[in-house]
């Protein structure tokens, strides 16, 4: 009998989850239908909120101006808030007499509303505001750091950037500050957390002209395999997570971290370095894109070509242009003719069709000789270059061929 009763309950939550339900309107009030239009809700309300199906949350505003939550035909909560949002995270944001708090789908309080700014910033934690001061707490309302933050901004790999009276550092989503930009006068505002503060290394490549202590960064970017690029003095350098210097602060420009290797800008060139600053491709292309599957786009002049990792081209002769494609691959063009790239920059269509266009089942419209052909995701011909108009379905993935007699419809399986 348990076990009948447990199945039934997961049948019924299933097919709970697979309700539509959609609001209506009576006399001026708005209620609740579900898929079968059988009333859920009753028209009562001034105005009904985005509805979450799948948890069958509904939010409703009574006459008064104030939102509540429904749960199917159950109050989850009374119309009591001034104002709400759901979050990525399965919670409920709400406002109530201009102060935030959180609740759970099912109605429990995690956090009263006591803050002036809630913003998540991940399933655990949150930044908390309350005038123009900021805090980390998590969802059980434990302090992850005081308020005395002037501002938080998140940068990637959990790692928070900080402001504190004009003065900006680093800490990770624990509170524990990884580095500021002046030691003393932050050890001096934050006594409890002195322990935590962590001694700034030696430079993997010092230079005179460079001080590590009391580095001010005038600008410090989002992370990106653990590296985060900085502006000092107008140059740029980068620092890891524990706040070492990892590429010193003396390149002109400088891109993020893909594949372990970093752009760098060096006398008006880019050239590519790794996480250890060797310099693995020499800096004289004019432009260069980053690494995917073991190559760069790089442009020399007018001409492309592809390197890779040991700074060697893959070509001989460069391209006149080469063009990423919205699915992964190169559009090659050289002498007027245009060919196909894989995502690893290795030629699979030969540069020798007036007009290349990739579709999205990763067939190949071409033009030879005037007309038009279908190639396969490997390059060979698939629908002969007899079409003087082919035109892609997006609607139903089909090619259309437009000729004299009637319309023709060719069915290019994915």
């Amino acid at each position: 009998m348990k076990i009948a009763v447990i199945s039934f309950f997961f049948l019924f939550c299933s097919w709970l989850k697979g309700q539509t339900l959609t609001p209506f309107q009576k006399d001026g009030q708005w209620g609740i239908r579900d898929e079968r239009g059988k009333t859920i809700l009753e028209p009562q309300f001034k105005e009904i909120g985005e509805i979450k199906s799948a948890e069958g949350i509904i939010p409703v505003k009574n006459q008064h101006g104030k939102w509540g939550f429904w749960k199917w035909k159950e109050l989850l909560l009374e119309c009591q808030f001034d104002n709400f949002r759901f979050t990525k995270v399965n919670t409920l944001l709400v406002q109530q007499h201009t102060r935030w708090g959180i609740y759970t789908l099912e109605g429990r309080c995690l956090l009263p509303c006591r803050y002036k700014y809630i913003n998540h910033l991940d399933a655990h934690v949150y930044k908390a505001g309350l005038y123009n001061q900021w805090t980390l707490r998590s969802f059980s309302n434990e302090i992850k750091t005081r308020y005395e933050y002037d501002s938080l901004w998140y940068m990637g790999d959990n790692i928070l950037k900080f402001c504190q009276v004009g003065n900006y550092g680093l800490m990770d989503m624990k509170g524990t500050v990884i580095t500021t930009e002046n030691t003393d006068l932050f050890l001096s505002m934050q006594p409890l957390q002195a322990e935590k503060i962590k001694t700034k290394p030696a430079l993997v490549k010092p230079e005179e002209s460079f001080k590590p202590t009391g580095l001010a960064y005038e600008k410090v970017f989002p992370f990106r395999e653990g590296f985060a690029r900085y502006l000092y003095q107008r140059k740029y350098g980068f620092i890891d997570r524990q706040s070492n210097i990892r590429l010193v602060p003396q390149y002109e420009d400088a891109g993020d971290f893909s594949e372990s290797m970093v752009a760098i800008k060096l006398m008006g060139k880019w050239g590519f370095m790794d996480t250890l600053e060797r310099l693995r491709v020499q800096p004289y292309y004019d432009q260069v894109w980053n690494f995917q599957n073991g190559v760069a786009l790089v442009r020399e002049g007018n001409t492309f070509n592809f390197v890779n990792k040991d700074g060697r081209p893959l070509y001989e002769t460069s391209f006149e242009r080469i063009t990423p494609t919205p699915f992964g691959r190169y559009i090659l063009q050289k002498n007027g003719k245009f060919g196909l790239a894989d995502s690893h920059g290795k030629e699979m269509v030969s540069t020798k069709y007036e007009r290349i266009e990739e579709l999205p089942n990763r067939y190949i419209l071409a033009m030879e000789h005037g007309l038009f052909g279908v190639l396969d995701p490997q390059g060979n011909q698939v629908v002969a270059f007899n079409y003087s108009v082919l035109q892609y379905d997006w609607d139903h993935q089909q090619i259309l061929c437009m000729e004299p007699g009637g319309e023709i419809r060719l069915e290019i399986q994915p």
